[in-house]
């Protein structure tokens, strides 16, 4: 068995969704332009992914970040994909950790590490039923993110 067969061995599919976030390991899809209403984090599941935001050039990365409603484009050779969706009116983005307020291919190999070994640990515990709403961004970001400030 290769190494990229133990990889997508390891790795189930899964989607776990609390109400102000969504990590989902899966298929990418179709690669035509998405807008979101959340903050995207793309994480290439093996090797890399490409991403396109709105009408600019191609860039190849293991991790890219979306700011909320920008049209953009996403490719994986492997088919498959780690993304978390941050509820845009959930967080105030200048408040966010440096890797979150960028826009495009990020260079962050340790969180890309990290979000990874997080896929495979909870398509593993998927079986025995998704950790809890306030664990998602401990485990994602070791702290809670800080909340949006409402009037």
């Amino acid at each position: 068995m290769t190494q990229s067969d133990q990889a997508r061995e390891s790795f189930g599919r899964m989607m776990w969704i609390t109400p102000d976030r969504v990590f989902y390991v899966g298929l990418l899809g179709a690669p035509t332009e998405r807008v979101m209403g959340s903050l995207m984090v793309y994480v290439a599941v093996e090797g890399s992914i490409r991403v396109s935001l709105g009408d600019g050039l191609w860039q190849e990365t293991e991790m890219a970040v979306v700011p909320p409603y920008l049209g953009h484009k996403v490719l994986s050779d492997a088919r498959e994909i780690s993304v978390i969706k941050i509820e845009a009116e959930t967080v105030d983005r200048a408040d966010l950790p440096e890797i979150l307020r960028a826009s495009g291919a990020v260079d962050a190999p340790q969180f890309v590490q990290r979000v990874r070994r997080c896929g495979r640990d909870l398509c593993a515990l998927a079986a025995e039923g998704a950790p809890m709403p306030a664990d998602f961004d401990r485990l994602f970001f070791d702290t809670a993110l800080p909340p949006r400030r409402l009037d």
